[in-house]
């Protein structure tokens, strides 16, 4: 599994965001992350649906408060 990079944008903010790992719900099964908000077990059975630490949220979407965005 090779990190990338994704540009992530909310209105006329762009945050490029590096290091990033692309994996399937199946990831909720293997490792113990604590989700803030949402479920493990749906987080990203959608294609393109993503999830955020609260340091990523923080920084580039200036919101903690979830929500559904189509990205893609």
């Amino acid at each position: 599994m090779s990190p990338v990079s994704l540009l992530l944008q909310r209105g006329d903010k762009r945050i490029q965001q590096d290091n990033l790992l692309c994996m399937d719900s199946s990831a909720f099964d293997l490792f113990s992350w604590k989700m803030i908000h949402g479920d493990p077990h749906t987080a990203l059975v959608n294609p393109n649906s993503i999830v955020l630490t609260t340091t990523v949220a923080k920084n580039s979407l200036e919101t903690l408060t979830p929500s559904v965005r189509r990205f893609g």
